[in-house]
């Protein structure tokens, strides 16, 4: 059985990793998602436009990166609206979006 000192520093540990965890996405700024153009076409695709798709050669992300794009992008949704996160994840995925002929103005 463990010693209370040992299950002490456990627990401290694990309150300390799960408040680090638990904040990330939310301490997230627009420079730190502007920096991720596919996690930004990927929530856009998922929540404003199934259309779009990824432009040929754009090199991929990590999976964490994604998913902690994904995670800011939808508090920010909830905390602005979807629309004008739409408009954000847009301008900051159109250099590596593959739009179509169709929808290119």
């Amino acid at each position: 059985m463990p010693s209370p000192s040992t299950l002490t520093a456990v627990i401290c540990l694990s309150a300390g990793l799960a408040g680090a965890w638990l904040q990330a996405p939310g301490h997230e700024n627009r420079q730190e998602l502007g920096a991720s153009p596919v996690a930004a076409l990927a929530w856009a695709q998922m929540r404003c436009d199934q259309t779009l798709a990824l432009a040929e050669g754009t090199p991929r992300i990590q999976a964490e990166d994604l998913m902690r794009a994904n995670a800011a992008f939808d508090m920010d949704a909830a905390q602005r609206g979807t629309q004008a996160v739409c408009n954000d994840a847009l301008a900051i995925a159109q250099r590596i979006a593959d739009i179509g002929p169709s929808k290119r103005r």
